[in-house]
């Protein structure tokens, strides 16, 4: 009998990204429960989290990048330095969530719930905003609404969005022995 040495023909194996990124696979997570779940610098760029239930999530520094989070509860969640851009926030609750610093370049937030969101220092360069509630958002500035994009239908804050730099000028110019601007 002959010794025949037979080559197996093995399909080439995927290289394993070097991001923590998820695969293909577990990128459909719409409507799982992530409740005060800790994702600081995670991964979930592309996605598909809608109806995802976040609240209380710890988001920092996490890319998002393209992510899919509508109708996604992120109630209290801290999205502090998050990467959103491009990212579909479409009637999100995003109620109390911590957005400082978060770049929201591009993203989708028409309809979504920003009562007591932080929006300081928040990105929002061309973000959709059409019938978004602003109305209670904490402490959005004139610059980050002239970057947006809000419609007729947008709910702004009843009193004007200050700049911070003209606001410190103006209290530097009010006379001091007046007590009627005190």
């Amino acid at each position: 009998m002959h010794d025949e040495h037979r080559v197996l023909a093995v399909p080439a194996i995927p290289a394993v990204p070097a991001s923590p990124a998820l695969p293909a696979p577990a990128r459909a997570l719409a409507g799982v429960d992530l409740e005060g779940a800790d994702l600081t610098g995670c991964d979930l760029s592309g996605a598909d989290l809608e109806s995802a239930h976040l609240g209380s999530a710890d988001l920092t520094g996490a890319r998002l990048v393209g992510t899919v989070l509508r109708d996604a509860d992120l109630s209290g969640a801290d999205l502090t330095r998050a990467l959103l851009r491009e990212a579909d926030l479409r009637g999100a609750d995003l109620y109390g969530a911590n957005l400082s610093g978060a770049d929201l370049r591009g993203a989708r937030l028409d309809g979504a719930l920003l009562d007591g969101a932080d929006l300081h220092g928040a990105q929002l360069d061309g973000a959709g905003l059409d019938g978004t509630d602003l109305r209670t958002a904490l402490r959005l500035e004139r610059r980050q609404l002239m970057a947006a994009l809000p419609t007729a239908r947008t709910l702004l804050p009843a009193a004007p969005v200050v700049d911070p730099a003209v606001y410190a000028v103006s209290l530097r110019s009010e006379p001091a022995s007046d007590p009627s601007h005190r």
